[in-house]
């Protein structure tokens, strides 16, 4: 159940990705200090997803906002995190 004092953070990703690993290690590390409610989406199971976001990835929605494509940033994720509190 998600809490009300959680941010919506959303990860695009698929397997066989290094970045997205990368930036899911990053994400969980962020979110043992600021409440998170993470979403994984695998591009590769919607069509229009997939199309949409191929080569992109990983992407970071935080909220409804993109807030990261390919390399995600921690002090920055903590920063924007912190904003949307």
């Amino acid at each position: 159940m998600e809490s009300k004092n959680r941010i919506l953070v959303q990860l695009y990703t698929k397997e066989d990705c290094s970045l997205c690993t990368k930036a899911l290690a990053i994400i969980e590390k962020v979110a043992r200090d600021i409440p998170v409610h993470l979403e994984k989406i695998d591009i590769t199971e919607d069509k229009k997803i997939f199309e949409k976001f191929k080569e992109k990835i990983p992407v970071v929605f935080i909220g409804n906002k993109m807030a990261f494509k390919y390399i995600i940033d921690e002090i920055k994720l903590r920063e924007k995190l912190l904003r949307c509190k």
